[in-house]
């Protein structure tokens, strides 16, 4: 998504021909030594990243329509690479063409699939986040040099905004259930309740607001 795969290709090649090696398909602790990878180099770096995502086990999780965000994604990116930087295949990955799309949570991931939803041609996106919105400059309590918790405005929500005009996301929400379509089997809602955070002595902690329930989207996704 942030940089087309002939790119990173290219610069990989060029560190081969630097002379180093890369070992793909890698599971430390299964299939490669910690200790072989120790005696073998001056210094190992573990950076490991997960495609196991934390799924929600809700009613109405097993409706069609349902998808984790590595699986929207590594299928998308794995076809777009297959066949030349373009999706043809609508079997071989997860399309989001003229649907409306629901992410639940931000980070990194959910800023992803916000973008891969738009490029796809979504109808229409909407981010949950469960925490509150973020403030412009650091807070009292977040100082330098400790990660700086801003809000910040990546691609994915910029090409949601480019394209419709507003900022996907929507804070303070918690996803409780999903609606699914008796006739079709496929998720038409999404049951949410706004959420209240509040910090006592440094402990933050969550109260779901009465009377806020309702089904925040009501579509075919």
């Amino acid at each position: 998504m942030k940089l087309e795969k002939r790119f990173v290709d290219r610069h990989v090649q060029m560190l081969r021909d630097e002379g180093i090696t890369f070992v793909t398909d890698a599971n430390v602790g299964v299939n490669v030594d910690i200790n072989d990878l120790k005696e073998a180099n001056d210094a190992v770096v573990l950076a490991i990243g997960s495609t196991v995502g934390r799924d929600l086990k809700l009613p109405g999780r097993e409706s069609e329509g349902i998808y984790q965000a590595m699986d929207f994604l590594t299928k998308n990116t794995s076809e777009i690479v297959k066949n030349g930087y373009t999706l043809k295949d609508s079997s071989q990955y997860i399309n989001a063409a003229g649907l409306d799309v629901v992410v639940l949570g931000g980070g990194d991931t959910g800023n992803d699939v916000l973008g891969t939803s738009v490029r796809q041609g979504a109808k229409s996106i909407v981010n949950f986040e469960l925490l509150p919105e973020p403030t412009a400059t650091r807070a009292a309590n977040n100082p330098w040099p400790t990660f700086a918790r801003i809000k910040r405005i990546d691609y994915g929500h910029a090409e949601v905004i480019a394209h419709w005009g507003k900022d996907p996301r929507e804070y303070c929400i918690s996803t409780t259930g999903f609606v699914k379509d008796e006739e079709t089997g496929r998720v038409k809602g999404v049951n949410t309740v706004k959420v209240e955070w509040t910090s006592k002595g440094g402990q933050w902690s969550m109260e779901k607001i009465p009377g806020s329930e309702k089904v925040s989207f009501k579509a075919s996704l």
